[in-house]
């Protein structure tokens, strides 16, 4: 039997091409509806600040737990700690509310201010602000507590947020502490997971709060502190 091959329809014809590429489209737009990629990105981000602020806060705890069983003073903020102020932190604590230079500690380091003036209020008007891109776990990174120190702790440097922007919708990691009582307290702003901003046990329901005590850094009412937040 001999099969002439200039007859046989041999491929797509352009139309058929175009129908099957419209046929695509519609799929992929309807995929993305209800898939929403933008959405799972948001919660990527936000899922690995909450991870951050809990890694760092047992890392805290760990190195509490080590300084109190070798005996030795707890430091949070070491002195001679540089702000970007221009200022520096003298005594041992300093940086601690109660401390002579109060200061809130963020990851963000960009041209610009992330608060003109101190989110607190009162006698904690003085406080400075900081800000560093280091991640060294030992200061001069970003978060001024020397857990680099401790042996039970292995965390070879410190997180930064995803986005880590004090200019593009205020997203970074704040820290700050208090003396005596060597308490402290860790913040992130979610992008898109309210309700662990809300149940987290802190007193601002739009940033996520984390630490043994969740009312050292501004409350819902600052207008500094996230100020996008």
């Amino acid at each position: 039997m001999h099969i002439n091959y200039k007859d046989k329809k041999i491929g797509f014809t352009l139309i058929e091409l175009i129908i099957v590429l419209a046929i695509i489209a519609t799929l992929a737009a309807i995929l993305i509806t209800i898939i929403k990629p933008q959405q799972i990105f948001v919660n990527m981000r936000d899922s690995r600040r909450i991870a951050d602020l809990n890694n760092l806060s047992r890392a805290i705890d760990l190195y509490i737990a080590d300084i109190t069983q070798k005996g030795t003073d707890i430091v949070f903020v070491p002195s001679s700690t540089t702000l970007n102020t221009g200022g520096t932190i003298n005594s041992f604590n300093g940086g601690c509310l109660g401390g002579s230079t109060p200061t809130i500690f963020y990851s963000a380091n960009e041209t610009g201010s992330i608060g003109t003036t101190s989110p607190f209020t009162g006698a904690r008007a003085t406080n400075s602000i900081t800000t560093a891109t280091s991640t060294t776990n030992n200061p001069p990174g970003w978060l001024p507590v020397p857990i680099g120190t401790s042996t039970y702790i292995n965390l070879t440097s410190l997180p930064l947020d995803p986005r880590n922007s004090n200019l593009s919708g205020s997203f970074y990691y704040a820290f700050t502490c208090k003396s005596p009582e060597m308490s402290y307290e860790l913040n992130a702003n979610l992008e898109g997971r309210l309700t662990e901003e809300q149940n987290d046990g802190g007193n601002n329901p739009y940033i996520y709060e984390s630490g043994p005590d969740k009312t050292l850094l501004p409350g819902s009412t600052s207008t500094n502190f996230y100020p996008q937040g």
